[in-house]
């Protein structure tokens, strides 16, 4: 403790943060050869700190005034015209920037003075999350493979390509499902299905060379939909679409 306090001038808790993750040797190492190791003494400190104000740790909710999942859930579906609901002080973004945004305004109710009866009100703020579509017409190529298909070994891959050098090409490979290997059925329809999540603005004309992924995906869905997927392989890929 006196080295941290003495040599390296440790105040706050950035400074135990700082001292506990330096790779190198400390100065005061080769100073005091018996002292307590400064890195594991800063380590220490640092667990001690509760976990809703240890900067290391990110807690699912730091203090009591964050809305839970579900309040957060009942609030999105809401209709701010009709009713009210409690303002979540919570400003991280989740996914982007604009859901960490919040927008204030002032709405009359039903019973102000200054709302004229003739006028319905304005709807409230709301980012737009629609995408708008390009009008424009892309030809993109997919495939999916799988080595030592059929067998517990197998690995499996997806590649997606728009154009040489482009941005939007994807290679990913594919991972177990509930202990069950890569297969080239699921490679093939997993490519489709990721070209298709990752790009909802442009008239995409998909060249794949597994006829079956294709009519899963244009044609059969409704069908397997009513046979409520009893039978139908690879569905978990197919619901979530």
């Amino acid at each position: 403790m006196k080295c941290l306090q003495d040599d390296q001038k440790v105040k706050t808790v950035e400074d135990l943060i700082r001292i506990s993750s330096n790779a190198g040797p400390l100065a005061c190492e080769n100073n005091r050869p018996n002292h307590h190791n400064c890195k594991t003494k800063a380590k220490e400190l640092l667990k001690r700190i509760s976990d809703a104000w240890n900067p290391n740790k990110e807690s699912p909710q730091r203090h009591t005034l964050w809305h839970t999942p579900r309040r957060i859930e009942k609030h999105g579906k809401a209709d701010l015209t009709k009713t009210s609901v409690l303002y979540n002080p919570d400003t991280r973004a989740k996914h982007d920037l604009l859901s960490g945004i919040r927008i204030f305004g002032e709405i009359p109710g039903h019973k102000s003075k200054k709302r004229d009866q003739y006028q319905p009100e304005k709807p409230p703020a709301r980012i737009n999350h629609v995408p708008i579509p390009s009008l424009c017409q892309v030809i993109v190529n997919t495939d999916g493979s799988a080595t030592n298909n059929g067998w517990e070994n197998a690995k499996g891959g997806i590649g997606v390509w728009y154009d040489d050098g482009s941005r939007r090409n994807i290679a990913l490979k594919i991972e177990t499902h509930h202990d069950k290997p890569p297969s080239n059925s699921r490679a093939e329809l997993s490519a489709i299905l990721e070209t298709l999540r990752r790009n909802e603005v442009d008239d995409l004309v998909i060249q794949s060379d597994s006829l079956t992924s294709l009519n899963a995906i244009c044609k059969d869905s409704l069908k397997y939909e009513d046979q409520a997927w009893n039978g139908v392989q690879n569905s978990d890929l197919l619901k979530v679409y």
